[in-house]
């Protein structure tokens, strides 16, 4: 394993509930995101952009019903905007590290196209730094060799992790925090290194196959 080398940088774990399971076309409902190790977070309700309204399945599984979102919610770009300042606000101005569960199937794919939408309405702060993501799907299925599923519900039941208001942005934060944490001591312990939970270069490295 390429040897480990502790930096500075920010570490956030980020998730986004939606109108449905496509990245690309559904609403963002629901944005829940935390700095890593520290008792910083944000959270914020979401007016749909396309202003449909939330079918009761989501609001089932979620538990946001569409006068939570009308009372509460904020205006898509409104919503947008503000969750990048937070994580302007919370960033050394080097490469911010961005962590989510399915993240390049999903969460990602949607913190990018809040990039790009923001810069159409030029409301993207030319300090917005770079990123590097981190998607703990790929960590586990390296990590754990056999394990057969890997949605956040059963890797947290894996690891003694309680659930509570899944589907709900920050408290699945909070959960996947945990989560990342556990893989983590888990690799740590494989290869004899320490302090992995705050070298993100490493984890992105293994996951990548760059060791």
């Amino acid at each position: 394993m390429i040897p480990i080398l502790l930096q500075i940088m920010t570490i956030f774990i980020l998730d986004f509930e939606t109108t449905g399971l496509n990245p690309y076309h559904d609403d963002i409902i629901d944005i829940g995101c935390k700095v890593l190790d520290q008792d910083i977070t944000f959270q914020c309700l979401v007016k749909p952009e396309s202003k449909r309204r939330v079918d009761d399945y989501i609001t089932t599984l979620t538990g946001i019903t569409n006068q939570m979102l009308s009372k509460q919610g904020k205006q898509y770009i409104l919503a947008c905007q503000d969750f990048i300042n937070f994580i302007i606000e919370q960033s050394d101005g080097s490469t911010n590290y961005i962590i989510s569960h399915n993240g390049d199937g999903f969460d990602f794919i949607i913190l990018k196209k809040i990039l790009r939408d923001l810069r159409l309405h030029q409301k993207l702060p030319e300090s917005f730094p770079p990123i590097q993501y981190i998607d703990t799907i790929p960590f586990a299925k390296r990590l754990l060799e056999n394990q057969k599923r890997f949605s956040l519900s059963t890797l947290s039941k894996v690891f003694s992790i309680p659930q509570p208001e899944a589907h709900r942005a920050l408290p699945d934060v909070f959960n996947l925090e945990k989560l990342y944490r556990q893989l983590c001591l888990r690799l740590g312990s494989k290869y004899q290194v320490k302090d992995l939970l705050l070298n993100p270069d490493y984890i992105y490295n293994y996951i990548h196959l760059k060791d």
